[in-house]
């Protein structure tokens, strides 16, 4: 407590709330709150949230880190945090990330939250996806993880959501992410669900996917596929990729 508010400071203050948080967390929390309000008691508080996330007392490491100024060291700190507070109570820490003042870090954290629930309870957790995480990159990283998971499990149920989506990258997206997996699981399932599909964007960017799957049991069927690609230039893309690929093949 005698020592001066600086380099050497932080780094003692840092051993000794990490070393006491490690033995007695709810102890070092409350050492924390006698400290004055310096450079030292910041280390401390930073050692001991990170403990705290170690030991997944989410609510404790939450209610630290929100204190610290923002920084990406922060941000990685409230989002594992509040990950591990969801596996436990999720609506709990929905709410809580639902108040997050930031948009940019409450949009991430609820994709965060919504990708780790969306391995668990895939429908479930699509439904929160298109509800209740902001449109933005994180929606559409949700999303895609999301039909992945979904389609390992249920590939029609996880077709039938896509097929909602609105032309757009977005859907285009999930396409792609819905066909790698099924392809791969079910190449003929597949194939016959994708001939089904309007013309569109999105059915390019299907196709693109799921002519080199097939190309590897059915090239010429695969080739077939190619051909009823709208886009020109993806088209021509696929074919060289094929065309690659087989000269390569032993």
């Amino acid at each position: 407590m005698r020592l001066p508010d600086d380099s050497f400071g932080h780094r003692a203050f840092r051993w000794v709330a990490t070393a006491w948080a490690n033995s007695d967390l709810t102890g070092a929390v409350a050492w924390l709150e006698k400290l004055p309000d310096n450079g030292n008691k910041t280390a401390a508080q930073w050692a001991v949230a990170s403990e705290a996330a170690q030991k997944k007392e989410a609510v404790i490491a939450l209610k630290l880190a929100s204190n610290f100024a923002p920084s990406p060291a922060r941000d990685r700190l409230l989002n594992y945090s509040v990950l591990q507070w969801a596996t436990k109570d999720r609506d709990s820490a929905v709410a809580w990330a639902n108040k997050v003042q930031t948009p940019a870090l409450r949009e991430e954290m609820l994709g965060k939250i919504d990708i780790e629930w969306g391995i668990q309870d895939p429908p479930r957790a699509a439904a929160f996806a298109a509800a209740s995480v902001p449109a933005g990159k994180s929606q559409d990283t949700a999303v895609v993880k999301i039909v992945r998971f979904w389609t390992s499990r249920a590939p029609e149920q996880a077709a039938a959501w896509v097929e909602q989506f609105p032309e757009g990258n977005l859907r285009n997206a999930a396409m792609e992410s819905l066909i790698e997996v099924w392809g791969r699981n079910n190449s003929a399932r597949a194939g016959e669900w994708l001939t089904r599909l309007p013309a569109g964007q999105s059915r390019d960017a299907a196709f693109s996917i799921y002519a080199p799957i097939l190309a590897k049991s059915s090239p010429d069927q695969a080739a077939q596929f190619v051909a009823t690609i709208q886009d020109e230039s993806l088209r021509t893309t696929v074919q060289e990729h094929l065309h690659n690929r087989e000269r390569a093949s032993p």
